[in-house]
């Protein structure tokens, strides 16, 4: 059986290889290098097609054990008014980037509610199919505001992203 493995701050649970070869998906091999690829490559294909039909945006964690989404967005990045991208070094001398945002006018009350109810759980923020962050709500967020920031590059693709999209609706 595969070990545990983990991508993009997401969990994947053991998969068993016997299994998957009942149903010819993949053949067995020894534990070690080979097999570990083999682990890896399955559990990013699975990740990636985990969320891969779903829109960019914040998704409610139904359960935080397994990293069970909610179908439906709270709210997707079309809902954004503002993103400002920011960064500085941390401690350890690492670029930590920061996407600050602001919901538009019409989903700041849908984004009090949703983090109100969402109190004491987790709400996820998916980019291209994978979970970017998925922080615990501590009280009802009522400005609209929200931050992501992490070492990683994505956090910036994700501001240039979303600025290409602005600047097309703009033009339109």
């Amino acid at each position: 059986m595969c070990e545990m493995m983990y991508a993009r701050g997401m969990r994947f649970g053991k998969r068993s290889v016997e299994r998957d070869v009942e149903k010819g998906a993949a053949a067995p091999v020894k534990r070690g290098g080979l097999a570990r690829v083999l682990c890896l490559s399955v559990a990013i294909l699975s990740a990636a097609a985990m969320y891969a039909e779903r829109e960019d945006g914040w998704y409610l964690v139904e359960n935080s054990a397994d990293m069970n989404l909610a179908e439906e967005p709270i709210v997707t990045t079309d809902g954004f008014a503002e993103l400002r991208l920011d960064s500085a070094y941390n401690s350890d001398g690492e670029m930590v980037y920061m996407v600050a945002g602001r919901m538009d006018d019409e989903n700041v009350p849908v984004w009090a509610a949703a983090t109100e109810g969402a109190i004491g759980r987790q709400i996820a923020f998916v980019y291209r199919g994978g979970i970017v962050c998925a922080p615990m709500v501590n009280a009802r967020i009522e400005s609209g505001n929200f931050s992501i920031s992490g070492t990683d590059v994505l956090i910036k693709e994700i501001y240039r992203d979303w600025e290409k999209r602005r600047a097309k609706d703009v033009q339109l």
